[in-house]
């Protein structure tokens, strides 16, 4: 049985359950079976909450299917920047060890409440804030497809399991590109909602001047969808409100598609170029009228750093303290010193550079419905790509580079989902980029479906890991 629920998706699992064929404590055990014998090889699970996900398994199983909704009895992983009442949460920091939060935070109790079973956490750098998993509590998380490569980050524990077939479905969370990062190098799907769309309460409202939020990670698009409904909608206090867009794409009219491919800083692997080219191709098939334009996302690198940097230090500040700088990362305590020597106004003036760029770029893009660019820039980097200690203005170049296609939205705050491109021919996965109006989740979702119809990947998990 395991073999054969590990890839299904949680719809598939959720129409096995009401039939009967499988109960929620077998699908549970069979997840824990995979990571015990799969995940020590990949370091994608860092808590694993076998006990009490099998008594909520059994509750959920006792359930009369007419009472249960659409992810009733579906495992799934929290990410481990995300507090937990009965798991240590601890952001990925040998500072933070152990920490217990006692409480949930609301996504994750939105998740709980839904039916689903929490299986544990899943690995993630410090406080977040590399493009690559790894830390020094739990060590890297690989990639599934090329061990000796990075996950991507900051969710890539999520983005690794889903890969494996650890879990259908998984929570992250994204800054600058922190669902689409991990999605691209690991081959799924990690959608990135509107600002406000999933609140980050009760431990913050105001976070990262909005370039943060919570997303749900997926084999399948209609997967990520139903986890997103399950973790969306605003809180009391919730200090950024969802507008829904004025025009959704698709909505009885053919979806307008513009192509971009030049970065605004650094260069695109050609394979990824194609990648997006097949599937701009593959829109224009399904019946989209497809453009290449040129976006201009030049003048957001700075003031994202500085708001980055800025919001380092106060966490550091905040839950550190002093006495614990000397567990820090060098990555963290450099972001972190930085933001402490940058004055109230720099902070204030890099917020108000941001919003203006940001509605330059969306207002450029605004006779698309969808734009279509690289998720990343390049393929999966060695692990030791990218060293966990060493941080220098020149290595966040390297990382905007990188992300020269995932933070521009995270600034401007509009929905993006990253989508598998496609295969190298040494085997690494490739992503693209789907970005919609600012409240438009439903068009993004819908449009990507279109994308996984015309080129679906859901054969390549089996091919390549089905056996294991």
């Amino acid at each position: 049985m395991n073999s054969d629920i590990a890839y299904a998706s949680a719809t598939e699992l959720r129409a096995l359950l009401d039939r009967g064929e499988v109960s929620a404590v077998e699908v549970a055990k069979a997840s824990f079976d995979r990571i015990s014998r799969l995940d020590p090889a990949i370091g994608a699970v860092v808590v694993a909450r076998e006990e009490g996900a099998l008594r909520d398994a059994e509750a959920a199983d006792a359930v009369p299917a007419a009472e249960r909704g659409p992810l009733h009895g579906i495992p799934v992983l929290i990410k481990d920047a995300n507090e937990t009442v009965d798991m240590p949460t601890s952001y990925g920091s040998r500072a933070m060890e152990g920490y217990l939060a006692g409480y949930d935070a609301v996504a994750v109790a939105r998740l709980r409440s839904a039916g689903m079973i929490v299986l544990g956490k899943s690995n993630s750098p410090e406080f977040g804030l590399r493009p690559t998993t790894e830390n020094g509590v739990f060590g890297p998380t690989r990639n599934p497809w090329d061990p000796a490569r990075t996950a991507g980050g900051s969710s890539g524990g999520a983005a690794a399991a889903l890969a494996l077939g650890l879990v259908p479905v998984a929570q992250g969370s994204d800054g600058g590109g922190s669902c689409r990062i991990p999605a691209s190098c690991c081959g799924v799907v990690g959608f990135k909602p509107s600002r406000g769309r999933i609140p980050w309460a009760p431990v913050a409202y105001e976070y990262w001047a909005g370039l943060a939020t919570n997303g749900p990670l997926a084999r399948t698009v209609r997967d990520a969808g139903l986890l997103l409904d399950a973790m969306a909608g605003p809180v009391v206090g919730e200090p950024y409100g969802v507008y829904e867009a004025t025009r959704t794409a698709g909505a009885g009219r053919p979806v307008v598609v513009g192509v971009c491919t030049t970065p605004p800083h650094g260069n695109v692997d050609p394979r990824i170029t194609e990648a997006v080219q097949a599937t701009a191709r593959a829109l224009e098939a399904s019946g989209c009228r497809v453009e290449e334009f040129e976006l201009d996302l030049t003048g957001l690198a700075d003031p994202f750093m500085t708001v980055l940097e800025g919001n380092t230090a106060a966490t550091v500040e905040g839950l550190v303290g002093d006495a614990g700088l000397h567990l820090l990362e060098g990555n963290t305590l450099a972001l972190a010193l930085r933001g402490k020597a940058k004055s109230a106004g720099d902070y204030a003036a890099a917020v108000s550079a941001m919003r203006n760029h940001s509605a330059r770029v969306m207002t450029d893009s605004e006779r698309y419905d969808i734009v279509l660019t690289p998720t990343l820039s390049q393929v999966p980097p060695l692990i030791e790509g990218y060293p966990t200690q060493q941080d220098h203005l020149g290595r966040w170049q390297e990382y905007l580079d990188w992300l020269a296609f995932t933070y521009p939205y995270n600034c401007t705050g509009q929905p993006a989902v990253s989508l598998p491109g496609g295969l190298t021919e040494d085997g690494l996965p490739m992503g693209i980029q789907l970005v919609g109006r600012m409240g438009d989740d439903a068009g993004v979702l819908a449009v990507a479906a279109l994308v996984e119809q015309a080129r679906p990947w859901q054969q390549a998990y089996t091919q390549r890991f089905g056996s294991a």
